[in-house]
Parts: structure tokens; sequence; C-alpha cells
């Protein structure tokens, strides 16, 4: 007969990566996981609305993209005008002037409601991984050996279910 101590290969107490109601934690002390089984579910409702408005904020934006290249076109024009006009002896230089001085500021409007498109999309991108987290997995095989959340409970970021 041998003597000694059983310990687990792995042992992880689980823990969300983002707040929220617990809508489901459908396993119990003593179940066998598999990696990847679902563990807990949080409410993504909150996240899912953020997502909606970003996605909405997102296609103002690349509106206002459309806007600015437009404008952008507008002054490139305008400016070409006041070229031929000096370059006729018709135009006057500060009127030249700030027609390329408004080429100039309607581009960079354009750059920076690119920008903000970019700067949407990265959000979006964040909050998708965000209700993802939202679903909590098993990281491997093994067994439930405790539960610390139940359903209906609030559970903190960083929290253990």
């Amino acid at each position: 007969m041998v003597t000694g101590e059983l310990r687990a290969v792995q042992r992880s107490r689980v823990a969300t990566e983002e707040p929220g109601l617990a809508l489901q934690i459908p396993v119990q002390e003593g179940q066998a996981v598999k990696k990847g089984d679902l563990l807990a579910q949080l409410d993504p409702g909150r996240l899912e609305t953020e997502l909606k408005q970003t996605e909405a904020d997102r296609l103002v934006a690349a509106a206002n993209v459309t806007e600015r290249e437009a404008e952008v076109e507008w002054r490139k024009h305008e400016l070409e005008n006041h070229r031929a006009l000096a370059q006729g002896g018709a135009g006057k230089a500060k009127e030249l002037y700030d027609a390329e001085m408004e080429v100039r500021t309607a581009a960079a409007r354009l750059e920076s409601a690119k920008r903000t498109v970019d700067t949407m999309l990265a959000r979006e991108e964040l909050l998708r991984k965000r209700i993802a987290d939202t679903a909590i997995v098993a990281p491997f095989d093994g067994v439930i050996v405790s539960k610390a959340a139940e359903e209906g409970e609030w559970v903190a970021e960083g929290a253990a279910v």
C-alpha cells in the first residue's frame, strides 16, 4: 500500500473580466467540465446598447467624412479658379492666399473626420471583446470545486464565480 496526497495538476479561481449581473451559472459543485464550457453568463445588455450607440456614432462620423471630402474638392476647385484669375492678372493675392488656406483647413477637417471613424471602429472592437468576456468559460478540463456566485447576483470585475 502506498500513502500520499493527491493534488490537482491545475487549479484556478475563475474570475470575471467584466462586472455584471449573473444571468446564468449552469454548473454545480463536483461537476466535471471541459475546456470552453460555460461556467457563468453575465448580462451583456448594457455593453450591447453601448455597442449600438457606437455603431450609430460611427455611421454619423462616416457621413461627416463624405461631407468633408466634398468640401475639400470644392475648396480645391475654388483655389484653381483663383489661380487662373491670378495668372491672368485679374486675381487678388489675398483671395488666392485665403483660398489656399481654405483648402488646407478643409483637408485638416477631413483628416480629423477620418480619425473619428477610426476611433469608433476601435471602440466597437473593444466593446465586442467586452461582450464576449461576459461569457465566463472553463480555462481547462476539470471539476468544479466551489461556486463563489449565484444567479441574480451582481459580480464585480475580477470577482470569482
